[in-house]
């Protein structure tokens, strides 16, 4: 779990760095999920202490729709929460639509080391995904289970 918020960290540091130029993954789709670099699952740990943490995955699939899948576990009481969006996106920006607002902002992505990332600034709060990939999701189900997982 180290690992992961080390690199998390890292992350986020490089994604303040990262341009919206036409050289990033991704592009216009006109509205919907499109075929783009960003569809896939992505995840996003901040850990306080070992006691306090929290999980969220998000899956961007290819028709624009996705699912968000939250676990925050703080002194032993775990809250896990599932929800699913809408997603559109147009150049560097991307617009998510909940059964209860809408959010648009904008997006980047790069490779850091080997591992790619998604980073997401709305509102002034820029949130860098790394993306999922089996190890990490042992490594994170192996330290606090997750109900049926996460997926």
């Amino acid at each position: 779990m180290k690992k992961i918020i080390s690199m998390m960290l890292m992350f986020t540091a490089m994604a303040l760095f990262v341009g919206c130029g036409s050289d990033d993954d991704g592009g216009s789709n006109g509205g919907g999920g499109g075929g783009g670099a960003y569809v896939g699952e992505w995840v996003f740990v901040k850990s306080y202490d070992e006691n306090d943490f929290y999980v969220e995955v998000i899956k961007l699939n290819s028709n624009g729709t996705g699912t968000q899948t939250l676990y925050h576990l703080c002194e032993y009481e775990a809250v896990y929460e599932v929800g699913n969006f809408t997603y559109s996106v147009s150049d560097s920006q991307i617009t998510i639509k909940t059964p209860k607002e809408t959010f648009t902002g904008n997006y980047s992505m790069g490779t850091y080391d080997g591992s790619r990332f998604f980073a997401v600034t709305i509102k002034g709060k820029t949130t860098t995904y790394m993306e999922m990939t089996s190890e990490i999701r042992n490594e994170i189900n192996a330290y606090h289970p997750v109900p049926g997982d996460v997926h």
